[in-house]
């Protein structure tokens, strides 16, 4: 899930459950409008016990940076400001 406020930042909340994502992976897509300018990241989020590193594409694309065998990956801390 996502969300832009009144400033246009752009929050990301969620998490993604189980399964195996390798580097490179698009995990989700923001939709028009809530798009950074140029790409943003890295992210560092919490995965599992360890850490998970996302960069946002102006395209809306959310890509994994590296690869991720978690039981629970979260989406949280993705913040940026709105093109």
């Amino acid at each position: 899930q996502s969300y832009i406020d009144a400033s246009g930042i752009v929050s990301v909340t969620g998490s993604m459950k189980n399964g195996t994502t390798t580097a490179g992976t698009v995990v989700a897509t923001l939709p028009a409008g809530q798009r950074p300018a140029k790409v943003s990241g890295p992210f560092i989020t919490y995965a599992n016990g360890t850490f998970a590193a996302f960069y946002v594409l102006t395209n809306g694309n959310i890509v994994a940076q590296n690869t991720l065998t978690a039981a629970l990956t979260s989406l949280c801390g993705i913040t940026f400001k709105a093109a």
